[in-house]
């Protein structure tokens, strides 16, 4: 049992983690302020668009830098 749970959990590490941890903690974060802004109305609305938008643009320059 003990094999299937560890391997359970090295497939969604690799699948969630695998060669981008930054990507997957950018994403975290920007969860994290979605879900601390959720009652700000208007404002929300821009700052979350705007946090992934820039998580993108992170990851492209570092796909580009490679």
């Amino acid at each position: 049992m003990k094999r299937y749970v560890v391997g359970f959990g090295r497939f969604w590490w690799e699948f969630f983690v695998a060669d981008t941890p930054e990507l997957t903690v950018g994403v975290l974060a920007v969860l994290g302020i979605a879900f601390g802004v959720r009652s700000w109305g208007v404002a929300a609305a821009v700052i979350i668009p705007a946090a992934v938008v820039a998580l993108l643009l992170v990851s492209v320059q570092r796909g580009r830098a490679h």
